[in-house]
């Protein structure tokens, strides 16, 4: 039996680095046209859907580097760096990715033909139903927010009688 990981840890690393748009680099603002961009001055549509695929490039990279090193960097890290990279806080930040989130997915489904568009919508609402069965997958997902929920308390259960010890 091979307990040597290399070979699932080379294949995770190329899956997270072929996610990115530029693949084993470093993302910079200026790989998607946003270095020098002011959002007081500039505000175009096409500003927040590069503002969201530089996100998305990070988060690609992000988990890239963590199957690297072996080390998981907090997403805070890029989300920070992207707050002082445009400076923006954090509400003008959130809203400024969920637009360029919506703006980009509108764009995708004008994009669609007919047939395209309709078997989306299909897709869509399968699941939203699955979703909404409380004996399916809406159920599993309840199950696992108590289950966490559940071991978080028992956490900080131990970790004040850990304080309460010292």
């Amino acid at each position: 039996m091979n307990t040597d990981n290399t070979n699932d840890d080379s294949h995770a690393l190329t899956w997270a680095e072929n996610m990115k748009r530029f693949p084993f680099q470093v993302p910079s603002a200026k790989d998607f046209d946003l270095d020098g961009w002011n959002w007081k001055q500039d505000f175009l549509p096409d500003d927040l859907v590069r503002l969201y695929n530089y996100h998305q490039e990070l988060f690609h990279d992000n988990m890239a580097q963590g199957i690297r090193t072996n080390e998981r960097r907090p997403s805070t890290v890029f989300i920070n760096q992207l707050k002082e990279e445009f400076d923006l806080d954090d509400e003008r930040l959130e809203m400024y990715l969920f637009a360029g989130l919506q703006i980009a997915y509108d764009r995708e489904l004008n994009a669609m033909t007919e047939e395209e568009l309709a078997e989306h919508m299909e897709i869509q609402q399968a699941f939203s139903e699955a979703f909404d069965d409380e004996d399916g997958l809406g159920g599993a997902l309840d199950e696992i927010v108590e289950m966490v929920k559940k071991e978080s308390e028992e956490r900080k259960a131990l970790e004040n009688l850990w304080k309460e010890g010292e």
